[in-house]
């Protein structure tokens, strides 16, 4: 009776982990959970252009091995059983991108595709901003020697900085040339 009891004790645990590691091969949907894909653009500018080739990855190809995989551009395109795939626009616009996975899982996202006159206003709006913040600055940097107080006739009346004469020095030298000149 001892050899039969650890016979079947065995044969459980045999049956127990076999059982354990087919769930774990099994696939389930708590894996398509954490599954992504991303746009990528061919010169690493981040714009999305009219006719450049835009690079689409999924974030785990091992999860998806086997499934069947249907991309959807947006614009009456779509592409089948690919992971990872290029593909170009040939009008600006948005577009909703959706991954379908076994036709029971889903991700969308939206991207923006601009023309080249688009990205040509882009790049000279943030040029202009640029060269408003470098004008900012530069004048921050001039306010901030003109509040130097080491200077030795500088003064500040309230949040005005006057060199060498101060508010109070302007009211009184109007009020002596106004009785001077019996503006009074």
């Amino acid at each position: 009776m001892d050899n039969k009891r650890k016979i079947i004790i065995t044969a459980l645990g045999i049956l127990a982990i076999g059982g354990i590691i087919i769930i774990l091969l099994l696939p389930s949907k708590s894996k398509l959970s954490n599954i992504d894909f991303y746009v990528f653009d061919s010169n690493d500018n981040y714009h999305y252009e009219v006719n450049e080739k835009l690079e689409f990855m999924i974030n785990d190809t091992a999860a998806v091995k086997g499934r069947k995989l249907l991309w959807q551009m947006g614009n009456s395109d779509a592409i089948s059983d690919k992971s990872n795939m290029e593909y170009s626009y040939g009008s600006p616009g948005k577009y909703l991108v959706t991954l379908k996975i076994d036709n029971s899982y889903t991700i969308n996202k939206y991207i923006k595709v601009i023309s080249g006159t688009e990205r040509a206003a882009r790049i000279r709006h943030a040029t202009a901003a640029s060269r408003w913040e470098s004008a900012a600055k530069e004048k921050e940097n001039r306010t901030d020697r003109l509040s130097d107080h080491s200077h030795p006739r500088s003064r500040r009346s309230g949040s005005i900085l006057f060199h060498g004469t101060s508010e109070t020095d302007l009211h009184n030298q109007e009020l002596s040339r106004k009785c001077s000149g019996n503006e009074l």
